[in-house]
């Protein structure tokens, strides 16, 4: 018998774990960086051009994630519980997949960025 919705606990897991955060959002970009996110798609731009994104908010955390197909998805996602020490997850059945395009909620810092991080 396939299980289904094993992630429903991880992701529940991850939003309390999110919260200790906010103050540390590079160490999150770090963990989706190191689960299996590509480091191109960890990116900003500031004055000077493309830089490494030093801010994140929960939201696209999560977007992050899901913004690829379900085998890949569901290994960064087993990576970043692991790493978090909570439940990992079996499979992403039911999870909608992110537009990639659109992945991240906030805009580029020149493109007139104030607190849309600290308001998501």
């Amino acid at each position: 018998m396939a299980y289904i919705y094993t992630w429903v606990p991880t992701h529940k897991e991850l939003a309390n774990e999110l919260t200790n955060y906010r103050d540390r959002q590079s160490e999150l970009v770090r963990n989706l960086e190191e689960a299996g996110v590509d480091s191109d798609t960890l990116i900003d731009e500031d004055d000077t051009g493309r830089i490494r994104l030093q801010q994140i908010d929960p939201f696209t955390f999560y977007c992050l994630i899901h913004k690829h197909g379900n085998e890949k998805r569901l290994k960064i996602l087993q990576n970043i519980a692991q790493n978090f020490g909570i439940t990992v997850p079996e499979d992403v059945q039911g999870i909608p997949t992110v537009y990639a395009q659109k992945a991240m909620l906030f805009p580029f810092q020149p493109d007139g960025r104030t607190d849309e991080i600290e308001r998501l």
